[in-house]
């Protein structure tokens, strides 16, 4: 409810509510004296449901002011404004139990605590006080009548006007005089040949009956094809001019009966058209949803998809580098044993299977325990670490594959390599670790530790395709080596 209330408004309800009373008496009164159709139920609901109790007041005050101008009735007759007014309070209040929102028209629980709730409450309500009233002060003895003909008529003003005042509260900047006028096309077309109809008396010979037969489809039509402004300006076009086409067509001798059950359809035509409209948006509403959950699930799909595709590859780098650990002296950063002597078994394999020639060597640095023994681990490990970075520069990156066996003895895989040629890398090898000058810092002092390496030399041959007894040779010939003076390269005997 609207909180913004001052004497504007208060004058504004009171001219409103009186001006649409005269009007509706003045239509009323000009066909037949049938007043069956209460437009003002309409505006006194949309006033209590915008500005709440403090509205009662004028509506009061218009609806008195208009029967004392107007009307010729008993003092007591006046409690009648009085009990409209609250009656439509009423209906708003019971509307705002079931729907807290501003909007009505945008579900269809929300349009049935409207049609349903509001209006129904306003109608029945305001008959039987009204009516009650009615019956007293001018003793009327077939009250039922009465009572149902005020529902009717009041539900009829309801259906017919409050919506639409009701919607147009709600902001919609796409709304323009040109669409408007657009879009109530089809329905003014309606009206228009139910108007010819009449006038060329059809409807009197055939039956009024047609009326809903042209309306019924394009009612249903606009409740699934229209936005809801525009189908509010539509259905009470439909109501308003249908009703009116009918008044107009009349020859003197349309029945009471006859109009009601013309009135009464058509009511329940508008009252469907809306309940239908209000299921169309909660479906669209719902579509809207499942595609936005649709959205939203892709998106955490493809998320994680992305997640796990990193957890893969982080698994997978994990994977290799536990596997390098593995394999890998964690020292030196070479192959360790047996990840060197899976390496032997496959590179035989295939020389094997090509022909080609293939060298194995074992190197040992020489003294190597008095470094530890003189300088500590420390130095050790240092040597240890330099003598590996020096072959890894005299051999191929690639090809060649170097390997620690344990302690300081080391072991070199020479592929597709000839003795000759393998005997001039190692030569290579030991002149390499000869220059070297490893500084250390023992006791504050600093030295540099001078250290020499051994070879022997063992080639596959077409005899000897084993793994261990190339090792065997190769280490054969490093005895010799060492036994004969060390820094030295020996060639097994083949």
């Amino acid at each position: 409810m609207n909180k913004r209330y001052g004497l504007p408004q208060f004058l504004g309800v009171s001219l409103l509510t009186f001006f649409v009373i005269a009007v509706t008496y003045k239509l009323g009164f000009a066909t037949q004296n049938i007043v069956t159709i209460w437009p003002s139920a309409a505006v006194t609901y949309w006033v209590a449901r915008k500005y709440g109790k403090r509205a009662l007041l004028p509506i009061i005050i218009a609806e008195s002011f208009h029967a004392y101008l107007f009307l010729n009735i008993l003092p007591l007759a006046y409690l009648v404004p009085v009990t409209n007014a609250f009656a439509a309070y009423l209906g708003v209040l019971v509307e705002r139990r079931f729907n807290s929102q501003n909007n009505p028209l945008t579900s269809l629980p929300h349009i049935i605590a409207l049609v349903f709730g509001g209006f129904l409450t306003l109608a029945v309500s305001g008959a039987i006080l009204g009516g009650s009233i009615m019956v007293y002060v001018y003793k009327i003895e077939d009250w039922p009548e009465l009572i149902w003909l005020w529902i009717l008529s009041d539900y009829t003003g309801l259906i017919m006007l409050a919506p639409l005042l009701i919607i147009f509260e709600q902001p919609n900047k796409g709304i323009t005089s040109g669409e408007i006028l657009l879009r109530i096309l089809p329905i003014l077309t309606a009206i228009l040949v139910i108007w010819v109809m009449g006038e060329t008396q059809l409807l009197a010979h055939q039956g009024y009956y047609i009326v809903s037969m042209i309306l019924t489809p394009l009612v249903l039509l606009l409740a699934f094809k229209q936005q809801t402004h525009y189908l509010c300006i539509n259905y009470t076009l439909v109501c308003s001019g249908a009703l009116l086409a009918i008044l107009s067509s009349i020859d003197g001798d349309l029945t009471a009966n006859l109009w009601l059950s013309n009135q009464h359809y058509i009511t329940q035509v508008i009252l469907i058209g809306y309940v239908v409209h209000a299921v169309n948006l909660q479906r669209m509403q719902l579509l809207k949803n499942l595609r936005e959950e649709r959205d939203l699930l892709e998106n955490r799909v493809n998320l994680r998809t992305e997640q796990l595709a990193e957890e893969v590859a982080a698994n997978k780098r994990i994977a290799l580098e536990m596997e390098r650990l593995a394999t890998i002296d964690s020292l030196t950063e070479v192959l360790n044993r047996r990840a060197f002597q899976q390496q032997v078994d496959s590179e035989m394999i295939k020389a094997q299977r090509s022909l080609n020639p293939l060298c194995l060597a074992m190197m040992d640095i020489d003294y190597f325990k008095q470094v530890n023994d003189r300088y500590g681990h420390a130095a050790g490990d240092l040597v240890l670490i330099a003598v590996c970075n020096a072959i890894k520069q005299q051999i191929r990156a690639d090809i060649d594959i170097l390997g620690r066996l344990g302690g300081e003895e080391f072991a070199l895989l020479l592929p597709d390599t000839r003795l000759e040629e393998a005997q001039s890398c190692l030569e290579r090898c030991r002149r390499a670790i000869a220059e070297l000058a490893i500084p250390f810092d023992y006791k504050n002092e600093n030295v540099t530790i001078r250290v020499t390496c051994s070879f022997g030399l063992a080639a596959q041959s077409a005899t000897n395709w084993s793994r261990d007894q190339l090792l065997i040779d190769a280490d054969n010939a490093l005895y010799q080596a060492k036994k004969t003076g060390r820094n030295k390269i020996i060639i097994s005997n083949l």
